[in-house]
């Protein structure tokens, strides 16, 4: 795999992501910045109470989260939710809620079911908020 990292200014880097939100940065500058694997054979998981609510070494990071495959998920905690959002570069996010053992996470689990050409790299991917009960170990 090659992975090629640019450091950037803060000010060019703020630009730079101004224009990849309004779709003007090219696709090789756009895959760089947004698809950087998590590690070689890194396994990730997500608990709630020491309960794992997916596993994978296949994820994508993307605006520092980590975005899991969907069969990673471990569908038995997870609970539809009415609730979308929408995000100029990535598109609509539907979301989950987690329920393990009686305790409910409301929306803290999100995807983008058919992202915005920006974001194809997460298509089939889910990620969960941090700091709202779910842990993220690797």
């Amino acid at each position: 795999m090659r992975l090629s990292v640019f450091i950037f200014s803060p000010a060019i880097r703020s630009r730079l992501l101004c224009d990849l939100r309004n779709g003007r940065a090219s696709s090789l500058l756009r895959a760089h910045l947004l698809t950087l694997p998590h590690g070689d054979n890194a396994v990730m998981k997500a608990l709630c109470d020491s309960v794992v609510l997916a596993e994978s070494d296949d994820i994508v990071m993307v605006d520092g989260n980590p975005y899991f495959p969907r069969e990673s998920m471990r569908t038995e905690y997870f609970r539809d939710s009415q609730l979308t959002t929408v995000c100029g570069w990535k598109g609509t996010a539907r979301y989950w809620d987690v329920v393990v053992e009686g305790r409910e996470l409301s929306n803290v689990v999100w995807s983008y079911e058919t992202p915005k050409p920006a974001a194809e790299n997460i298509r089939e991917r889910f990620a969960f908020y941090r700091g709202k009960g779910v842990e993220l170990v690797d």
